[in-house]
């Protein structure tokens, strides 16, 4: 039974790894395209 419970706490950590990972991406790719609209526009 502990082990079962040790895979669900790895997969919601890595569920959790795994998330964070997809905003920080959104929120790289959204600077950077903001940067090139200020360039275009400057």
């Amino acid at each position: 039974m502990s082990t079962g419970s040790r895979w669900g706490g790895f997969i919601e950590g890595a569920f959790v790894l795994l998330t964070a990972a997809i905003v920080y991406l959104v929120f790289l790719r959204d600077a950077m395209f903001l940067q090139a609209i200020e360039q275009l526009y400057n």
